[in-house]
């Protein structure tokens, strides 16, 4: 009679290769998915902070009057705090407005002016602000409000003599 024999196949068993499963190719999507997302809010954040850079001077120097408006000055450290923000915007604004090269300190700042033919308003507001920052960050004065607030109100006027059309057609609208 028949024997029935015992079946074998060809070959032997053989692994799936790695490229045949979908796992890695759902985790290659996942990591691809979070790399598209990090750049896209990176960019997002890099766009707005760019943004925020491009202002021209005037505008800045608006904004910087108005945190200086909303400073405490009860401390001597307040008082080096508003001299250094209010001198450095003036610094600031006045080497991109009348295309200066940076001056480290408010005295060669003072001496480019000088030699830029500046008006002599410009030049005496300049040199009282200064001195005053000079008296309070160096000579450890105790700043007098009363002075701040000549020196902020002289700072208004430096932006006002020296506002441009450009900028004045920007405020109106």
């Amino acid at each position: 009679m028949l024997e029935t024999q015992e079946m074998y196949d060809a070959y032997s068993i053989i692994e799936q290769p790695a490229w045949y499963a979908q796992w890695p190719l759902f985790l290659a999507l996942v990591i691809a998915f979070f790399i598209a997302a990090v750049l896209f809010f990176w960019l997002k954040q890099t766009k707005g902070s760019l943004s925020q850079k491009t202002i021209g001077p005037w505008d800045y120097a608006q904004q910087e009057l108005t945190l200086l408006d909303q400073l405490e000055l009860s401390t001597q450290e307040d008082h080096k705090k508003f001299y250094t923000i209010l001198t450095n915007m003036l610094k600031r604004y006045l080497q991109e407005h009348y295309s200066l090269n940076e001056g480290n300190t408010d005295q060669e700042l003072l001496a480019l002016l000088k030699k830029k033919n500046i008006p002599q308003d410009i030049l005496k507001n300049m040199h009282e602000i200064t001195h005053h920052a000079f008296m309070v960050k160096f000579a450890h004065h105790e700043g007098l409000l009363f002075h701040m607030e000549q020196d902020k109100q002289r700072a208004r006027e430096i932006l006002e003599m020296t506002k441009t059309i450009k900028e004045e057609d920007k405020s109106v609208i």
